[in-house]
């Protein structure tokens, strides 16, 4: 549950900062307005910086959404790349906390005395839930060298809260297999 909230909170900082429905459409559209006239025709890509703390004079520096200078936690739409492998990461998980109490049973089952195959056959499948936890974990840190390598702007905190998410998950399995087959003998 935590895992999950943590994905919620970056993915909306990353995707508009907490504001929803009309007014981010609003914000959004007032933001692109000038953009498109100073693009000069050419498309960049890269989004004009807004002021995402606007209206907002209470916060400290330390508190604002893109430091003191307000702005988008990334640039272009690299976000979304990011957040796709968030996203597999926590569907991961789930798949994993659906199918994590049955595979157990069978382990302490098979520990024992009773059926060895249902055991080692839930064994694999943490296997291979695994694999693609480290497949995603493999593609974060891709991305990571991606995005260092760019020079583009983005927040630290909110990426290292996606790395630190997608690495938990695979921590998380690896640990789990190891001890399951360890049960095992």
């Amino acid at each position: 549950m935590v895992r999950f909230l943590m994905v919620l909170a970056a993915a909306a900082l990353a995707a508009g900062c907490g504001k929803s429905g009309k007014d981010a459409k609003t914000d959004q559209s007032a933001a692109e307005a000038p953009a498109a006239e100073a693009a000069d025709g050419s498309i960049s890509g890269q989004r004009a910086l807004t002021d995402l703390n606007a209206g907002h004079p209470e916060l400290e520096a330390a508190q604002k959404i893109g430091g003191a200078e307000g702005r988008s936690p990334f640039e272009g739409d690299r976000v979304i790349k990011l957040n796709a492998i968030v996203r597999r990461s926590l569907d991961l998980s789930r798949e994993f906390d659906d199918a994590a109490p049955g595979i157990r049973a069978a382990v302490d089952a098979a520990a024992a005395g009773g059926d060895r195959a249902a055991a080692e056959a839930g064994i694999r499948k943490i296997d291979e839930f695994y694999v693609r936890a480290k497949a995603a974990l493999d593609d974060m840190v891709k991305a990571e060298e991606e995005l260092k390598a760019s020079g583009e702007y983005y927040d630290d905190s909110i990426f290292y809260g996606m790395m630190k998410f997608v690495t938990d998950i695979e921590t998380e399995l690896r640990e789990e297999k190891a001890a399951l087959a360890a049960k095992l003998g």
